[in-house]
Parts: structure tokens; C-alpha cells; sequence
């Protein structure tokens, strides 16, 4: 399916999540603004990698905030990143879109994945963490004709 389909992230933490989902996902758009795609997807599977379950977040180390040193490893520019994750409005304003494009197409959790075919207007949502054959299966069925 290379190619066929494409991937559009939205940010939707969960309220259970807080504060941390909203950090990581504003972070996550910091390292995008730098990186773009690339960059983004670099950063986001790393806080997934570290983030760690039950909102313990991403595990620090003494005197160093660990969004900042990701930023680090990810060879981000640590400045313009700070820059950025210190404009909370604005990435408040960009996670809250996200959530309300989210729910407007029948989301209300994690993960939740909106498959269409912009050609033939088939629409599949699926719902959770399935394995990416499942996925794949979610995909096939729109690319039917």
C-alpha cells in the first residue's frame, strides 16, 4: 500500500493522561516545527518508547527535563524548542483543534483511527490498539471498490 495512503496525526489526550499527554503532545509539535514530518514522528515514537504507563510520564533525571533533554538526542535546537514549549497558549490552541477534529469524526479515545479513500468515500473507524495487521485489514477494506 505505499503510496495509497496516508497518515494525519491528531493530538487528543485523554483527561486520566493529565498533565503530561498535553506536554507531549505540545512537545511533539515543537520537535514537527523544527523537523517536520521527520522529525515529528522521530520525537512522538520516542516519548512513546520512555513514557511510561499509569501517568508517570517520561522518567527524569536530576536537574534535567526530560522533553528537553529528548529534544537533545533528537538533535533539536534546544532554544528555539524552549521557545516554543513556553508558548503554552498557542499549543493549547493547536492540541484543543485537534480534539475537536477528533470528535467531530467520531473519536473518543485512544487510539482512534479514521481510514478513508478520498476517491471512492468509504470511511472505516477503528478503535483502540489492534496489531498492524488488523490495521492493514481496516485499510483494505476502504481501498475496495
Amino acid at each position: 500500500m505505499p503510496g495509497q495512503v496516508n497518515l494525519v496525526w491528531r493530538h487528543y489526550p485523554l483527561p486520566f493522561h493529565e498533565p503530561l499527554a498535553s506536554k507531549e503532545a505540545g512537545a511533539s509539535i515543537c520537535a514537527y516545527q523544527q523537523g517536520g514530518s521527520a522529525g515529528f514522528w522521530k520525537y512522538a515514537e520516542a516519548i512513546f518508547k520512555l513514557t511510561k504507563g499509569n501517568n508517570q510520564g517520561i522518567p527524569a533525571e536530576k536537574g534535567v527535563h526530560p522533553l528537553l533533554k529528548l529534544a537533545t538526542e533528537q538533535g533539536l535546537n534546544v532554544d528555539q524548542f524552549k521557545s516554543c514549549i513556553a508558548n503554552d497558549a498557542e499549543l493549547k490552541k493547536q492540541i484543543a483543534a485537534d480534539i475537536k477534529d477528533g470528535q467531530a469524526a467520531g473519536i473518543s479515545g485512544t487510539p482512534g483511527v479514521i481510514i478513508i479513500n478520498k476517491d471512492n468515500g468509504k470511511v472505516n473507524i477503528v478503535a483502540g490498539a489492534l496489531p498492524v495487521e488488523a490495521v492493514i485489514d481496516a485499510v483494505k477494506q476502504v481501498m475496495d471498490k
